[in-house]
């Protein structure tokens, strides 16, 4: 899945009349928008995507595709990102998804996320 589908699929997922209330994404990673289908593709052609840091002061720190999806999925209830090349970036956004009183809208009826699988480190599921 690239960056511009994940986009377009939360776009659906915020409209309110979207009848999806579980979701399952394991083992898709976001990839940059070249990304070339096949089994013939060399290794290494499909780069992930990162999150770019803001290039000025003022800018705001990009979101998280993920955490948008977790923020603005409103009927959401269960979802799944197992193996989802998830990194500590967007475990943060993740949980200030599911805060009250952040830049980002709370989801409240999110009852089960399972993100296991992904590699994250000890210091960033500890601030938790």
């Amino acid at each position: 899945m690239t960056h511009s589908q994940l986009s377009t699929l939360i776009g659906y997922l915020s409209e309110d009349n979207c009848p999806i209330t579980n979701l399952f994404l394991d083992w898709n990673p976001i990839y940059q928008e070249e990304f070339k289908a096949g089994d013939s593709v060399p290794v290494g052609t499909n780069q992930p995507y990162e999150i770019q840091p803001p290039t000025e002061e003022d800018q705001p720190e990009e979101i998280s595709l993920f955490a948008k999806l977790i923020s603005e999925g409103k009927k959401l209830q269960v979802v799944f990102l197992r193996a989802s090349g998830l990194k500590d970036i967007d475990l943060k956004h993740i949980m200030l998804a599911l805060k009250p009183d952040t830049s980002l809208a709370m989801n409240r009826n999110l009852k089960v996320l399972d993100l296991s699988y992904n590699n994250f480190s000890g210091a960033i599921v500890q601030e938790f």
